[in-house]
């Protein structure tokens, strides 16, 4: 591969991105203009968002969980109930639909360190497939922590105009945020000779299994900045190997 690295930069990259719609739109409003100059953005998300339009006894409750920005999205009606938020535009998406956040912790795990004792019983609303098991951990703790599954999240196949970024001749980037779509993404590839990697976490990367990308970069911290900041100094070209 080291021979063909110094005829990568006279082609832009293309940014390809897999996550819902909504949050991958979110995403590329975020990247620098200046970097983006050329880029192609291409967005075929591999799970989509279904509310589930669950029906929410509030009664008891004294706060709710936010994991994920789509969860507050997918509540009809917010109360003013205390909002926990694991991530920035989770806690912006809440705090737009009316929901008093109290806390914004950078992950799950965050989350779990610095809830306070919260006097009653917590509501984690959430999407089908979640990890970290927030609400049990938060149960066996003494803070009785209930979920409702508020979205699902059924897998979509990447578009064929995906397929054909990633077997063409130009470096692709490609941030995962979870390991479910990282796990989707590389079932579903062919080639990734030309792809680079951004990976929010470690277990990110594990999900990927066999495929040997390029390039493969893990977010210092698991945030949407950090994303960000890598993603960018991917496409400036900077960091591209």
């Amino acid at each position: 591969m080291a021979n063909n690295a110094h005829h990568h930069m006279h082609e832009r990259p293309a940014l390809l991105l897999t996550r819902p719609q909504s949050s991958a739109e979110a995403f590329v409003s975020q990247l620098d203009p200046a970097v983006m100059t050329g880029v192609t953005v291409l967005i075929s998300p591999l799970l989509e968002i279904v509310p589930t339009h669950a029906a929410i006894a509030w009664g008891g409750y004294r706060g709710v969980i936010f994991t994920s920005a789509h969860a507050p999205a997918c509540v009809a009606d917010a109360t003013r109930l205390p909002a926990y938020c694991v991530g920035a535009r989770t806690a912006e998406t809440a705090q737009q639909r009316g929901w008093d956040v109290r806390l914004v912790a950078q992950t799950a795990e965050d989350l779990l360190t610095q809830v306070d004792q919260v006097d009653g019983a917590l509501l984690h609303i959430a999407g089908a497939h979640r990890r970290g098991e927030i609400a049990d951990r938060l149960s066996a703790r003494g803070m009785p922590t209930d979920v409702v599954v508020a979205y699902q999240q059924p897998e979509q196949p990447l578009s064929q105009a995906a397929l054909d970024l990633l077997t063409g001749p130009v470096p692709v980037v490609a941030p995962l945020f979870s390991p479910r779509t990282a796990m989707l993404f590389a079932e579903q590839i062919k080639s990734a000779a030309n792809l680079h990697v951004v990976a929010m976490s470690a277990a990110v990367v594990e999900a990927l299994g066999d495929i040997t990308p390029e390039s493969v970069q893990t977010a210092a911290i698991p945030t949407g900045t950090e994303m960000r900041r890598c993603v960018e100094n991917l496409l400036s070209g900077a960091t591209l190997p």
